[in-house]
C-alpha cells in the first residue's frame, strides 16, 4: 500500500502539473494571437504546444498503465500467499512489470506441483500403514486366541504357564501397537473421531498408576503424587488422554536420574486445573 501511495502520489503531482502547462500554452497562443495580432506565428506555436503536450500526455498514461500493472502485481502476490496458487494477471508483454508477473505465475505453478507431490507422498504413506497395521491384525488375533486357548490348558507345567504369561503380555503390547499404527493413521489422513465424555484427571492418574504399577516398581523411581483438586472434571477422549498420561509418566520413567522421585501434581489454577509431573533430569541440563 506504501508503494502505491507514492506512485499515486508522484502520478496525482503530473496531473497537476500537465493542467498548469495546458492552461499556459492556451494562455500564451491567446497573448501572441489576440494581443500582437500575430496569427501565423500564433497557430505555428499552437501546433508545437499541442504535440508537446501529447508527449508528455502519452508520458502520463504510460505512468498510470505501470501504476495499474502494479497494483495487479501485488494483488497477485496477495492471493499466491493466501493460498490461491494459480493466480494470474492480464498484463500485455510491453507493461514494465510483465516479466514479475510471469515469474510470480511461474512460483505459484512450482509451489502447486510440490504440494500436490508432498500431499501424493503423505496419501501414500497413510495408505503404507493403514495396509501393514490391516494386515497385522489378522495374525495377531489368531496368535492372541491361540495363546487364550493355552492358557486354559489344565495339563501345562508351571513353566509352560509361565510362558504363555509373558506371550499373553507381549502379544497384548504388539496389540497397542497395531493399534496405534491404526490410530495414526486415520489420524493423518484427518478421519479420526473422537469419542468425548466426562472425565476426572485425579482418577485418570491413579488408574494409569495402577495399571503401570509392574513397570514403576521395576524402575526403582518413587512417584509422590498430590491432588489438590476433589473435582478435575473434563470433557476428553478416554483412550487417548490414557495414552496421553501414560506417555507422560513413561517419559519421566525413562529419562529420570536413577534413585530420585517423580512429582505427579494436579492443582488449581483459577477456573481451570493443571497437571504437572515433575522429574529431575539423568543428564546436566543448561
Amino acid at each position: 500500500s506504501s508503494t502505491l501511495t507514492i506512485k499515486e502520489k508522484s502520478l496525482r503531482r503530473k496531473r497537476i502539473s500537465l493542467l498548469m502547462i495546458l492552461a499556459a500554452e492556451l494562455l500564451i497562443v491567446f497573448v501572441v494571437m489576440t494581443m500582437f495580432g500575430i496569427f501565423p506565428i500564433g497557430i505555428l506555436a499552437l501546433i508545437w504546444m499541442v504535440i508537446f503536450f501529447q508527449r508528455l500526455f502519452r508520458d502520463y498514461k504510460k505512468d498510470v498503465q505501470d501504476l495499474l500493472d502494479l497494483e495487479k502485481v501485488l494483488q497477485q502476490i496477495y492471493e499466491i500467499s493466501n493460498g490461491n496458487l494459480n493466480a494470474t494477471t492480464d498484463i500485455g508483454e510491453d507493461s514494465l512489470y510483465y516479466k514479475a508477473t510471469t515469474s510470480l505465475c511461474d512460483i505459484g505453478s512450482g509451489m502447486a506441483k510440490s504440494v500436490e507431490e508432498q500431499v501424493k507422498s503423505e496419501r501414500m504413506k497413510v495408505d503404507l500403514i493403514t495396509n501393514v497395521s490391516h494386515d497385522l491384525k489378522t495374525p495377531l488375533t489368531s496368535i492372541i486366541s491361540y495363546i487364550d486357548l493355552l492358557s486354559r490348558d489344565e495339563a501345562l507345567s508351571d513353566e509352560a504357564r509361565d510362558y504363555v504369561t509373558i506371550l499373553e503380555k507381549k502379544a497384548e503390547r504388539l496389540k497397542n501397537i497395531v493399534t496405534d499404527l491404526f490410530d495414526l493413521a486415520k489420524t493423518t489422513s484427518g478421519n479420526v473421531k473422537a469419542e468425548f465424555s466426562i472425565m476426572d484427571m485425579r482418577k485418570l492418574v491413579e488408574q494409569t498408576l495402577i495399571e503401570m504399577d509392574d513397570k514403576i516398581t521395576s524402575s526403582g523411581f518413587e512417584i509422590i503424587t498430590a491432588y489438590d483438586v476433589e473435582n478435575a472434571q473434563f470433557q476428553g477422549d478416554a483412550n487417548r488422554m490414557y495414552r496421553v498420561v501414560q506417555n507422560v509418566i513413561d517419559n519421566a520413567l525413562k529419562y529420570s536420574l536413577k534413585g530420585s522421585r517423580i512429582y505427579i501434581h494436579v492443582q488449581d489454577a483459577g477456573k481451570k486445573w493443571k497437571l504437572s509431573v515433575t522429574n529431575t533430569a539423568a543428564y546436566r541440563m543448561e
